[in-house]
Protein backbone atom coordinates (compact mmCIF):
# COMPACT_ATOMS: atom_id res chain seq x y z
CA UNK A 1 0.00 0.00 0.00
CA UNK A 2 1.60 3.28 -1.08
CA UNK A 3 1.15 6.35 1.04
CA UNK A 4 2.43 9.49 3.22
CA UNK A 5 3.25 9.39 6.48
CA UNK A 6 1.11 12.27 9.12
CA UNK A 7 4.48 14.20 8.67
CA UNK A 8 5.07 14.20 5.23
CA UNK A 9 1.40 15.72 4.83
CA UNK A 10 1.59 17.74 7.05
CA UNK A 11 4.70 19.67 5.80
CA UNK A 12 3.49 19.06 2.56
CA UNK A 13 0.11 21.06 3.50
CA UNK A 14 1.69 23.46 5.49
CA UNK A 15 -0.13 22.83 8.59
CA UNK A 16 1.29 20.68 12.18
CA UNK A 17 0.64 17.33 12.83
CA UNK A 18 -2.20 18.09 15.40
CA UNK A 19 -3.89 20.00 12.71
CA UNK A 20 -4.37 16.92 10.63
CA UNK A 21 -5.98 15.02 13.79
CA UNK A 22 -8.01 17.35 14.53
CA UNK A 23 -9.75 17.91 11.47
CA UNK A 24 -9.96 13.71 11.61
CA UNK A 25 -11.65 13.91 15.05
CA UNK A 26 -14.57 16.67 13.40
CA UNK A 27 -14.90 14.41 10.26
CA UNK A 28 -13.58 16.59 8.21
CA UNK A 29 -10.74 14.22 6.79
CA UNK A 30 -11.33 10.61 6.61
CA UNK A 31 -8.99 8.95 9.10
CA UNK A 32 -6.49 6.64 6.79
CA UNK A 33 -6.15 3.26 6.81
CA UNK A 34 -3.03 2.28 8.87
CA UNK A 35 0.15 0.11 7.85
CA UNK A 36 1.19 -3.01 10.16
CA UNK A 37 3.23 -0.74 11.95
CA UNK A 38 0.62 1.18 13.37
CA UNK A 39 1.62 4.30 11.45
CA UNK A 40 -1.32 6.17 9.41
CA UNK A 41 -1.05 5.88 5.58
CA UNK A 42 -2.42 9.17 4.05
CA UNK A 43 -3.17 8.86 -0.12
CA UNK A 44 -1.42 12.25 -1.81
CA UNK A 45 -5.37 13.31 -2.14
CA UNK A 46 -5.57 14.01 1.74
CA UNK A 47 -3.57 16.94 0.68
CA UNK A 48 -5.15 19.09 -1.47
CA UNK A 49 -8.13 18.40 1.09
CA UNK A 50 -6.42 20.09 4.12
CA UNK A 51 -5.31 22.42 1.92
CA UNK A 52 -8.70 23.54 0.89
CA UNK A 53 -10.14 23.51 4.41
CA UNK A 54 -7.18 25.53 5.71
CA UNK A 55 -8.59 28.19 2.63
CA UNK A 56 -12.04 27.75 3.80
CA UNK A 57 -10.93 28.54 7.06
CA UNK A 58 -8.92 31.33 5.91
CA UNK A 59 -11.61 33.35 4.31
CA UNK A 60 -14.30 32.89 7.38
CA UNK A 61 -16.25 29.86 6.48
CA UNK A 62 -16.66 27.47 9.78
CA UNK A 63 -15.98 24.06 8.05
CA UNK A 64 -17.66 22.52 11.67
CA UNK A 65 -20.91 24.37 11.00
CA UNK A 66 -21.09 22.72 7.68
CA UNK A 67 -20.29 19.66 8.45
CA UNK A 68 -23.22 16.93 9.77
CA UNK A 69 -21.79 14.00 11.32
CA UNK A 70 -24.31 11.55 9.52
CA UNK A 71 -23.04 13.05 6.03
CA UNK A 72 -20.68 10.71 4.41
CA UNK A 73 -17.24 11.47 2.58
CA UNK A 74 -18.38 11.20 -0.21
CA UNK A 75 -21.42 13.22 0.28
CA UNK A 76 -19.12 16.07 1.42
CA UNK A 77 -16.75 15.75 -1.30
CA UNK A 78 -19.29 15.94 -3.53
CA UNK A 79 -20.33 19.39 -1.73
CA UNK A 80 -17.51 20.97 -2.37
CA UNK A 81 -17.92 22.60 -5.27
CA UNK A 82 -20.82 24.12 -4.58
CA UNK A 83 -19.50 26.76 -1.86
CA UNK A 84 -20.09 29.26 -4.15
CA UNK A 85 -24.03 28.80 -3.76
CA UNK A 86 -23.68 28.27 0.05
CA UNK A 87 -22.90 31.24 2.57
CA UNK A 88 -20.97 33.92 2.09
CA UNK A 89 -18.17 35.47 4.27
CA UNK A 90 -18.83 38.10 6.54
CA UNK A 91 -15.91 40.09 5.39
CA UNK A 92 -15.26 41.97 2.19
CA UNK A 93 -11.82 41.20 2.59
CA UNK A 94 -12.67 37.67 2.58
CA UNK A 95 -15.27 38.28 -0.27
CA UNK A 96 -12.41 39.59 -2.61
CA UNK A 97 -10.13 36.95 -1.59
CA UNK A 98 -13.31 33.93 -2.44
CA UNK A 99 -11.78 32.84 -5.66
CA UNK A 100 -7.94 31.47 -4.18
CA UNK A 101 -10.62 28.93 -2.11
CA UNK A 102 -10.06 26.42 -5.28
CA UNK A 103 -6.73 27.33 -6.67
Amino acid sequence: MDGLTIGRVAKRADVGVETIRFYERKGLLEEPPRRESGYRQYPKEAIARIRFIRRAKDLGFSPGRSKSSSTSESTRQAALPKLDRGPRPRSPRSRSRLPTLSG
